[in-house]
Formats: structure tokens, sequence, C-alpha cells
């Protein structure tokens, strides 16, 4: 058995493809590792920030993507949208709030990030059945 010339081009032509195969692969990996970063970073923005009047596209522009991007990855990770999930931990919050302390439906309101008093308290029913006024204190004893 001599190697021939032949024989040396097609093993660089195998390796060349195993390398490509493994590209690909790694390419494919970091775009799923990106998504799953960019999923992650609009939770915490979210989580820290849903007192204040923020919009998808301010979560986009602090991880330099397009909201349309955002929201397709979002949804497709989390089955809902961003600005659903905003309005989930902000009643979420709210429903806290009112159970442990004894303040005004339209200050809660604006602790979670609502001007509008009649907006939060139609988005609390819709979420949780039941209007924010209807929460009873537990004093945090469950």
């Amino acid at each position: 058995g001599k190697i021939t010339l032949e024989s040396i081009g097609y093993t660089y032509l195998i390796f060349n493809r195993l390398s490509e195969i493994l590209c690909e692969k790694n390419i494919k990996t970091k775009r799923i590792n990106q998504q799953e970063i960019h999923i992650r970073e609009t939770k915490d923005f979210i989580n820290f920030n849903y007192m204040f009047d923020i919009s998808v596209k301010d979560i986009a522009n602090s991880q330099h993507v397009s909201p349309n991007y955002l929201c397709s990855v979002f949804r497709k990770q989390m089955g809902i949208s961003p600005k659903q999930y905003i309005t989930s931990v902000r009643m979420q919050r709210a429903k806290n709030i009112l159970e442990l302390y004894d303040f005004k439906v339209k200050d809660v309101a604006l602790m979670v990030g609502y001007k509008d008093q009649l907006h939060f308290s139609h988005e609390f029913k819709k979420h949780f059945g039941v209007s924010p006024s209807n929460i009873k204190i537990s004093g945090g004893k469950k």
C-alpha cells in the first residue's frame, strides 16, 4: 500500500467536511445559547423595571436587537409575548402587595407601573377573575 496523492486529497476532503459539520453544529448551538441569553435578559429587565413605563422596544434596545426578533424568540420559548410577561409580573406583584399591605388600589396601581387605576383594575380582574379591591389582606400568614 502506497499512499497516493489522490488518497491524501480524499482524506483532506473528509476532514474538511467533518470540520464544516462541527462548525455548523457550533453555530446552531451558539444561536440557541444567544436566544436563551436574550430570554433571560428580557425576564431580568422586566423583573427589575416592571414598576416603570417600559415597552418591548426598551427591552430590545437594551439588548441591541429588534423588537420583532425579541418577541419571536421570547414567544417561541415562553409561550407568551414579552408584553404579556410584563403584565403577568405586574399582576403578581400587585396581588402580593394587596395581600400583605393595606394600600389603596390606586397606590398599588402606581407601584406596579399603571398610571390609570381603571386600566389596572380591568387588567387585574382579567388576570385573576377578581377585582383588586376584593383581595383580602393575609398579613403574611398563609
